[in-house]
């Protein structure tokens, strides 16, 4: 008879998905503290290792999510403590928990990563297994990984690599979406500079979302080197920021800018709205994207204005 783990390991081989060895070893994870979380990273990272995502696996989109928190614990977003440990009052961290925890319990439901005992602070807003967290946003990444599963042996080619990137921005979606709501009175605990950056930053994501950004490690990386090196506070003035570079400086305001566009309604979802048709057309959605990517490598003016201008162009 099989018991329990040969069953498991079983169901991996047959799936053709690679397993980190070590990885098997591990019963426990604290996602509180910085090192664990980004062992849960490199867990889901591995364990998704397919074609598509090349040899060397840096296609994964779940390598921007990696760099994104490794940014956050050196700009002190995650609010460090005891040289370790990210602070429960930490809005960013808390929003990371809906974009690392939640993926992984998803992938663990699916038998794609090992059983793992995700740590409870008692906080019925961190969902440490699968069945207790809200079905709702849990749909969208098992749809990602159920689609990543199926096309594993895949080569790479551009529907399926769209496709996989839409899966996964809407698991993306859905967990901002949801987090934002739960986590604003976490806010409060950041200057007002930083609390209008950090709901920027949402929302500057809702529009690379549209154009089906690659979120793998060559696109993110320039992006991360870009934003600002520190939490902004009440002493910053934009535009001006001490000790930021002028690539740095752009970034922020482009950040900046994007929240206070999406501070009036009507003219966020009128903007929403002309970027999501624009980019039903093939040839423009390839053009805002191939701006973007250059636009996170040599910025020269806002984001904003770059996409109000790609949006008068004619692309067709």
């Amino acid at each position: 008879m099989f018991n329990n783990k040969f069953l498991f390991i079983f169901f991996i081989i047959i799936n053709n998905i690679s397993i980190i060895i070590s990885s098997s070893t591990l019963t426990k994870l604290n996602p509180w503290i910085f090192e664990e979380r980004i062992q849960l990273y490199d867990i889901l990272i591995n364990s998704t290792k397919i074609k598509i995502f090349g040899v060397d696996n840096l296609n994964n989109c779940f390598q921007g999510f990696k760099i994104q928190l490794e940014w956050q614990k050196e700009t002190g977003r995650s609010m460090i403590i005891n040289s370790t440990d990210i602070s429960f009052n930490s809005w960013w961290g808390s929003m990371n928990y809906y974009e690392s925890v939640v993926p992984f319990l998803s992938a663990m439901n699916l038998g794609i990563v090992p059983e793992i005992e995700i740590f409870n602070i008692g906080d019925d807003r961190y969902c440490t297994i699968y069945s207790e967290c809200d079905k709702e946003l849990m749909e969208p990444w098992d749809i990602y990984f159920q689609y990543l599963i199926k096309i594993k042996n895949e080569e790479y080619n551009d529907e399926i690599q769209q496709q996989l990137l839409q899966f996964n921005w809407d698991g993306h979606m859905k967990s901002l979406k949801i987090g934002i709501k739960l986590f604003n009175d976490k806010l409060n605990y950041l200057s007002k500079n930083e609390a209008k950056f950090s709901t920027g930053f949402v929302h500057f994501v809702d529009v690379i979302a549209l154009i089906n950004f690659n979120t793998n490690y060559s696109q993110i990386l320039p992006i991360f080197d870009a934003l600002p090196p520190r939490m902004l506070t009440n002493s910053d003035h934009p535009p001006i920021f001490k000790g930021f570079t002028k690539t740095q400086t752009i970034y922020t305001l482009s950040v900046l800018s994007i929240n206070q566009l999406y501070e009036n309604q009507i003219l966020w979802n009128y903007f929403l709205n002309l970027l999501k048709t624009k980019t039903k057309n093939e040839n423009c959605r390839n053009l805002i994207n191939q701006e973007i990517i250059n636009f996170t490598k040599y910025p020269e003016s806002t984001l904003i204005k770059l996409l109000f201008k790609l949006l008068l162009t004619n692309c067709n």
